[in-house]
């Protein structure tokens, strides 16, 4: 396990890596926008076609120089006293620390936006919220959120509609600074990070949340019901 010591300094260590993590992840998205590969209009759906298409893949990761990491999905966040499953991570992140420290590793949790006061709320009560309960790990103090902004928006004006639901209605957040832009490539303007104190002990004392917010508004397959009817 780390020492305290030097959590400090690894986890400013960490926190790049993180960073080189959500990179990759952008590289992975632009991709998808290049090749106008579509995929269906369900958060599972995206986010397989996503992992198992683009960061799993060993020879899309070898074009894109991005190595020593591995992503899984849908993997147990952790065990109750009854030894029964709390949740489960829409995306797991392991590195080299990984093998010398178990808890030592990334969370990713991605939700459906559309400007909707509803999924707006989700993305705070369902996601952002998880890792400040320290419901999902985040020994690292820094974690990820994807949003994928299923119809046409401007990201900047949901962010702000995000933060005003954050401030209203859950200030058990203990937000430290309120979600503002950071970039993290040139090519790429919807990138955020926010931070917040933990509700309960955690070596990291806070956790810092990258946002990125990836539009698939128009990389959405049509499918149709039973009656013919477009979706």
């Amino acid at each position: 396990m780390l020492g305290a010591d030097n959590f400090i300094y690894n986890q400013q260590n960490f926190e790049g890596e993180l960073k080189y993590v959500l990179r990759f992840i952008i590289k992975s998205f632009e991709s998808i926008v290049l090749e106008n590969d579509t995929v269906s209009n369900r958060e599972t759906r995206i986010t397989g076609h996503l992992v198992e298409k683009y960061l799993k893949n060993r020879r899309f990761q070898r074009q894109n120089d991005f190595e020593g990491y591995l992503f899984d999905r849908e993997v147990a966040a952790g065990v109750d006293e009854n030894y029964e499953d709390t949740g489960y991570l829409d995306i797991k992140v392991s590195m080299q620390h990984t093998f010398q420290d178990p808890d030592a590793v990334f969370t990713i949790e991605c939700k459906r936006l559309d400007s909707t006061k509803n999924l707006n709320r989700k993305y705070v009560e369902e996601g952002m919220m998880r890792f400040i309960t320290m419901k999902y790990p985040s020994r690292l103090g820094a974690n990820a959120m994807l949003g994928f902004c299923v119809s046409s928006f401007d990201c900047n004006q949901n962010v702000d509609n995000i933060n005003k639901i954050i401030s209203a209605e859950f200030p058990q957040s203990n937000t430290i600074k309120a979600i503002t832009p950071y970039s993290l490539v040139n090519t790429f303007s919807a990138s955020y990070s926010s931070e917040h104190q933990y509700t309960s002990e955690n070596p990291a004392n806070k956790v810092v949340l990258y946002h990125l917010m990836l539009d698939y508004s128009s990389l959405l397959k049509v499918t149709h019901d039973a009656n013919g009817q477009s979706s």
